[in-house]
């Protein structure tokens, strides 16, 4: 799903790291939803992809281009549409909008961490009171 058009929402790939249902953050699928809100949010067309989705292996030499190649980035910028630029502004906003790095976060973080930043929060706003 999230290597289709409706996985270029971030609302929607956001959805799949919160709540009960959650991805396991120890799992593939989980690199592959982060790696897809990387794609939407650096610009990458869906134009150039091939016929069948990517495999782990294909996302993870993707994902080391972009570090290792400083204009790795301008140049896909270019094969972007207009609609593919509209839609990658649409998506920046939205994905502030939800709070998406905190999403990404939470989602990543152990349950005994989310528990000791959930409890110095609360000690934070009772302080502040």
């Amino acid at each position: 799903l999230e290597q289709t058009w409706i996985g270029r929402s971030l609302s929607n790939l956001l959805e799949c790291l919160k709540g009960k249902y959650a991805l396991d953050p120890s799992k593939k699928v989980m690199i592959r939803v982060l790696s897809r809100i990387a794609d939407v949010l650096e610009g990458h067309t869906d134009s150039i992809r091939p016929d069948q989705t990517y495999t782990l292996d294909q996302i993870a030499e993707k994902e080391l281009r972009m570090w290792k190649h400083k204009r790795h980035l301008l140049r896909l910028h270019g094969f972007m549409d207009d609609d593919e630029r509209t839609d990658r502004a649409d998506q920046a906003k939205l994905f502030m909008s939800l709070g998406g790095i905190g999403v990404i976060r939470e989602a990543l973080s152990t349950l005994s961490i989310r528990d000791r930043a959930r409890k110095m929060e609360n000690d934070f706003s009772k302080a502040s009171s």
